[in-house]
C-alpha cells in the first residue's frame, strides 16, 4: 500500500461536494419532509431514481431514469402494496421495505414499514441536521448584551435551542461566530484565525433563550469531527445569509480538511524535532503533516531562537524514524510556531505518510451508540463497544468479561478485519463501505484474502496502540492481532 495514497483518502483530497439546499417543507404532514435530490432509490433491479423528498415516516422518488425520461419499464405497483427498496443516501445505504401510499405518472410516495431501529439512527442522523437548519429565523439582538461594541450583532434562533450569533464589522464581514447546536458549540474568530469545538458538560443545564456560559462547556484539545461535520451540514441547508453563511462554511471545511492531514499527539510518545543549529535545540512537535509542522513555543525558547529568515535544518524524530528536514516558518506567537515542513530524502514522504496515516485515523475515532440488536450469542455480561471516525473507519467490539474479544471488526478504506467463533478473516471491498452500526456484514459484496496483508496489519496495529479508546478493545484486539 501507497500510505502518501492512504492519506489522501483520509483526507477527500479531490472530492468535490455539490451543494443542494433543502426547501422548506410542509407543515401538513405528520412528518417533516424535507426535498434530497442527492439521494437514489432501487427496487426491482431497477434504478437509481431520483429521492424527491424524505421524512422519518416515508419518501417520494420520481419514476424518470438518470436521462430525465419516464421509465417506460417501471414496475407496476399496486396501492398499499409492500416492496424492497434500497434508498442510497451519500455513502449509506439502507435496505428498507416501503409500501405505496400515492403515485401519478411521474412519481411514486411511500412509507417505510418496520425499519429496524439501526436504520432510523441513521435516517434519524440524516435528517435532524436539515431539520433544525430550516428551523433557523433571524430574531432582534436587541435583549442581549454585547461587549463588541464596534461590531453589529445578528442572532438566529432555531428549533431545540439551535442558535446562531455573528459579530460583523461595517463592511458586514463575519469576524465572530458562536454556533449553538445538539449540546454542541462551535466558537469562531477571524482575526486569531482561530475555530474551537466544544461540547456541553456532563451535568450542566443544557443552553436556553441567548448565549450560552462558555464554562459550560469542555472544548476539544483536536477539533471533534463529528461536531463539524453536524455543523457543516446545518448551515448548509440554513436560510443564513451570505457572506456569513458562506465564511462559516469554509472555515468548518477548512478546520475539517487541515484535521484530516494533521496529526495531534495527544496519546502517543513525544515527537522531537532537533535543529542542526542554532544552539541544537530540540522542539516539541504539537501537530504535523505531509508538508506542515508546529511545535510548543515558550518563553525561553522565544529568547534564544531566532531562525535566520524564518528557515532552519534539522532531523525530525518520530517513532522508531529519523527524518532530515528543513522547516520555513510561517506565524510565532507566544504558544505556536509552525510552517513547511520539506523533507531531503527521496523516500521519506512515504516513510512519514507510513507514520501518520494510521494515527490520523485512529484520532478521527469517537465512541458512539453500539448496534441496538444484542448480538445472538453476547454472553452474559459481554459489552458492546462501538468507535466510527473518518469515512467508513470504524472498530466494533463485544468483548465478555476476563477481556476476551467475542467478536468484533476493524475496517478502514477498503479493509474489513473481522473476528468471530474465535477466527479471523479478512476481507477487501471495492466500495470500502461496511455499515458500522449492525453486527452483520454484507459478505456477498466482499472479497476474501488468503492473507493479512502485512501493511494492513500495521496499519490496524498502530491505530489501537494510539487512538482514545478502551483498555478492554485495544488489548483484547492486539492480543488477536498477534495470533493473525
Amino acid at each position: 500500500m501507497n500510505f502518501k495514497d492512504l492519506i489522501k483518502w483520509i483526507s477527500g483530497s479531490g472530492e468535490k461536494k455539490q451543494e443542494v439546499p433543502a426547501k422548506p417543507a410542509s407543515n401538513r404532514r405528520r412528518h417533516s419532509r424535507l426535498e434530497c435530490p442527492e439521494g437514489k432509490v432501487f427496487f426491482a433491479d431497477k434504478g437509481p431514481y431520483e429521492l424527491l423528498d424524505l421524512s422519518f415516516g416515508g419518501l417520494r422518488f420520481t419514476k424518470k431514469t438518470a436521462d430525465r425520461n419516464l421509465d417506460k419499464s417501471f414496475p407496476v405497483i399496486k396501492p398499499d402494496e409492500k416492496f424492497a427498496a434500497s434508498v442510497v443516501l451519500g455513502s449509506v445505504k439502507l435496505n428498507v421495505t416501503l409500501v405505496l401510499k400515492n403515485q401519478t405518472t411521474d412519481f411514486a410516495g411511500c412509507s417505510f414499514v418496520d425499519l429496524s431501529a439501526n436504520h432510523s439512527k441513521i435516517l434519524s442522523n440524516f435528517l435532524k441536521p436539515r431539520i433544525l437548519a430550516k428551523s433557523l429565523h433571524e430574531i432582534s439582538a436587541g435583549a442581549l448584551k454585547t461587549d463588541e461594541s464596534a461590531m453589529k450583532m445578528r442572532w438566529f434562533q432555531g428549533d431545540e435551542n439551535t442558535q446562531v450569533f455573528i459579530w460583523e464589522n461595517d463592511a458586514g464581514k463575519p469576524i465572530k461566530v458562536e454556533f449553538y447546536f445538539l449540546d454542541y458549540l462551535i466558537k469562531m474568530d477571524e482575526e486569531k484565525k482561530l475555530v474551537q469545538t466544544g461540547k456541553i458538560r456532563e451535568g450542566m443545564p443544557k443552553t436556553g433563550f441567548g448565549r450560552g456560559d462558555a464554562s459550560a462547556f469542555a472544548f476539544f484539545n483536536t477539533p471533534s469531527q463529528k461536531t463539524l461535520k453536524i455543523g457543516q451540514t446545518i448551515m448548509e441547508a440554513s436560510v443564513i445569509p451570505e457572506p456569513a453563511r458562506g465564511k462559516i462554511i469554509e472555515n468548518m471545511e477548512r478546520e475539517e480538511r487541515r484535521l484530516f492531514q494533521r496529526y495531534f499527539p495527544e496519546n502517543d510518545e513525544k515527537m522531537i524535532f532537533s535543529c542542526d543549529n542554532p544552539g541544537n535545540n530540540k522542539l516539541l512537535v504539537t501537530n504535523l503533516s505531509l508538508e506542515g509542522i508546529a511545535f510548543l513555543n515558550d518563553e525561553n525558547l522565544s529568547k534564544t531562537f531566532s531562525p535566520e529568515k524564518g528557515e532552519f535544518s534539522g532531523v525530525l524524530r518520530i517513532g522508531s524514524e529519523s527524518i532530515e528536514a528543513k522547516v520555513q516558518i510561517l506565524y510565532q506567537n507566544k504558544q505556536i510556531m509552525g510552517g513547511y515542513l520539506k523533507l531531503r530524502e527521496g523516500n521519506s514522504s512515504e516513510r512519514l505518510a507510513a507514520y501518520l496515516a494510521p494515527r490520523i485515523l485512529a484520532q478521527s475515532l469517537e465512541e458512539t451508540q453500539p448496534p441496538v440488536e444484542e448480538y445472538p450469542f453476547a454472553p452474559p455480561g459481554s459489552r458492546p463497544y462501538l468507535y466510527v471516525g473518518r469515512h467508513n473507519t470504524h472498530i466494533l467490539s463485544l468483548i465478555a468479561p476476563v477481556d476476551r474479544l467475542v467478536t468484533g471488526r476493524i475496517a478502514y478504506k477498503d479493509i474489513i478485519l473481522c473476528f468471530e467463533k474465535g477466527k479471523t478473516v479478512i476481507y477487501r471491498s471495492e466500495r470500502g463501505i461496511v455499515f458500522p452500526g449492525e453486527w452483520e456484514i454484507p459478505i456477498e459484496t466482499l472479497e476474501r484474502l488468503d492473507t493479512f496483508p502485512e501493511e494492513a496489519r500495521f496499519t490496524c496495529t498502530e491505530i489501537l496502540k494510539t487512538a482514545k479508546i478502551s483498555e478492554d478493545v485495544s488489548k483484547t484486539w492486539l492480543k488477536v492481532l498477534e495470533l493473525v
